[in-house]
């Protein structure tokens, strides 16, 4: 009788950490599974010059109405300077999955020459860009 229950509880103990194992293997692979963004591409980029500040403008949609749209700039050499705009976007729970544009400007001043703009990143990737110019 003894060893029955010894048994009995064993195969009840193995069930448990197989359920265990399955329900954490489960639950990391859906923490771990990528969140795609998708933007439309190309990305539309305008460029104004006032008083020697080039600004740089667009609208990107993002994926809900909840998430935010950061920006800034990194330059590489002088005369003319190298530039690449940088998005990135704050990811938050949202009960709403209506694309959402969302505007951002950047500006930067230089010295004698106009910059070339060489990259945007979006999320660390670099993205397709068209380049106008406003008068």
């Amino acid at each position: 009788m003894r060893q029955r229950k010894a048994a009995l509880l064993i195969l009840v103990l193995l069930a448990i950490l197989v359920l265990g194992a399955w329900g954490l293997l489960t639950l990391q692979t859906k923490q771990q599974a990528p969140t795609t963004v998708t933007i439309d591409l190309p990305l539309i980029l305008h460029h104004s010059v006032r008083d020697g500040v080039h600004s740089y403008s667009g609208t990107i949609s993002l994926p809900n109405a909840c998430n935010t749209l950061s920006n800034g700039i990194s330059t590489k050499g002088v005369d003319p300077s190298h530039l690449t705009i940088q998005l990135s976007e704050g990811s938050v729970p949202c009960p709403s999955a209506v694309k959402t544009a969302v505007e951002f400007l950047v500006s930067f001043t230089d010295g004698r020459t106009a910059p070339v703009v060489d990259a945007v990143t979006f999320n660390g990737m670099e993205v397709p860009f068209t380049l106008t110019e406003n008068q």
